[in-house]
């Protein structure tokens, strides 16, 4: 499909709670102290000449790293770009356009990118995928029973389609009731796997139907009403539930919670007077030092993101694909513009913060919160569900 051509207003964080009276971190407590062993992992680095280009390559274009990256309507010679095994930024061109390059180079002037040509437009393989999103939306069987997750493959310049039986038989039954786009790679994957608990890793419970279900904290956050809270799984906990801390005392309540169309997160407010949201984050060396920072990031494909939830502690990986539009068969909704990346994410892990670390200013950009995992070709990744969305939801910051 290619060629290759050498030419939040207040501070967002993770909730590391503490009590007002004794000024005790709720890393101390209990219930965490087993979890401090996890301390000593470091955790990866972006490639950070490559998200400089990459920032600088949003800039040229007019794109906004708050706002929905697959929305925007690009320039018809721009395909996608990634981060490759070098650590560089690879920038796609469509074949026949070489003044963009030109041009390209003299509004970023950056020497470190790499352009390569490639066969479709971006805007060309978002008009399948929307194609895809719009029959989901209005509750398709097929896709639902089929397909667990659909979007742009920026690397390889097509738009994947995940299938649960990836046989010629169910190809061609997509092909004829859903697209026969040749602009489709199909691939196999698994239903998506969401994570319960909640954490900053600073562990977080609810009480349902008579159990106990438990997550991690993802950032500290402000509603439009002035309710200042934590951001965490929308499928851990529902509106007016109860929000817990690790010894099981009552610290807060829901006051919104999605897991339908789009989104899966919950906005939890602190009503205890003894806790409250910092943008400290469990297992750092330094958990005075090293914190989460108010800017948002949304880093291309193959750039190292950061996970820390509850059961995990603290797992770095790649993001293998920045931007697909996962499927929930048990709610019949889509989650849209979901991360998948190579880090570990198992149950408790629901809501844990993932971040993007440029080492040289030791600053952690919110990426967003953990959701689940879901297995594509073989190999189990992370899903993140984007910060932007979060805050376009039911947060201001």
């Amino acid at each position: 499909m290619k060629t290759k051509n050498y030419l939040l207003a207040v501070a967002i964080g993770l909730f590391t709670t503490y009590s007002c009276d004794n000024g005790t971190d709720l890393a101390e407590d209990s219930s965490n102290k087993a979890k401090l062993g996890k301390v000593g992992i470091q955790d990866a680095s972006i490639q950070e000449q490559a998200y400089a280009d990459y920032l600088e390559l949003l800039k040229s274009l007019n794109v906004s790293t708050t706002r929905s990256i697959s929305a925007t309507d690009f320039p018809e010679y721009y395909g996608g770009c990634y981060v490759n095994d070098e650590g560089k930024l690879v920038v796609l061109v469509k074949e026949g356009e070489s003044e963009p390059i030109r041009q390209l180079s003299q509004a970023t002037r950056s020497s470190s990118m790499i352009y390569e040509t490639c066969q479709y437009s971006f805007n060309e393989l978002q008009q399948v995928v929307e194609e895809i999103r719009q029959k989901a939306l209005a509750g398709n069987e097929f896709l639902f029973k089929n397909v667990s997750l659909y979007g742009i493959s920026e690397k390889d310049n097509i738009v994947e389609v995940g299938l649960l039986y990836n046989t010629p038989s169910v190809v061609q039954e997509f092909k004829n009731k859903i697209s026969d786009s040749p602009k489709i790679k199909f691939i196999n994957s698994g239903k998506l796997v969401l994570n319960s608990g909640i954490d900053c890793a600073s562990e977080i419970k609810t009480h349902r139907n008579g159990s106990v279900h438990n997550a991690s904290v993802g950032y500290r956050a402000k509603d439009k009403n002035g309710n200042i809270g934590i951001v965490t799984a929308g499928h851990f906990i529902k509106i007016n539930e109860t929000l817990n801390n690790a010894n099981d005392v009552a610290i807060g309540k829901c006051l919104y919670s999605k897991e339908e169309n789009y989104i899966d997160a919950a906005f939890c407010s602190i009503t205890s007077k003894d806790y409250a949201p910092t943008n400290r984050i469990l297992y750092m060396p330094n958990i005075d030092k090293d914190t989460l920072s108010t800017t948002l990031a949304q880093p291309p494909a193959g750039s190292y993101v950061n996970m820390v939830g509850k059961s995990s502690g603290r797992s770095s990986g790649t993001i293998y694909n920045a931007g697909y539009d996962v499927m929930n068969e048990s709610q019949k909704t889509i989650l849209k513009d979901v991360i998948l990346a190579r880090y570990t994410s198992t149950s408790g892990d629901s809501g844990g913060i993932v971040y993007a670390l440029t080492k040289s200013t030791n600053t952690r950009y919110t990426v967003g919160i953990n959701l689940g995992r879901i297995e594509v070709n073989g190999t189990i990744y992370g899903g993140c569900i984007k910060a932007y969305m979060i805050n376009q939801t039911f947060t201001r910051y």
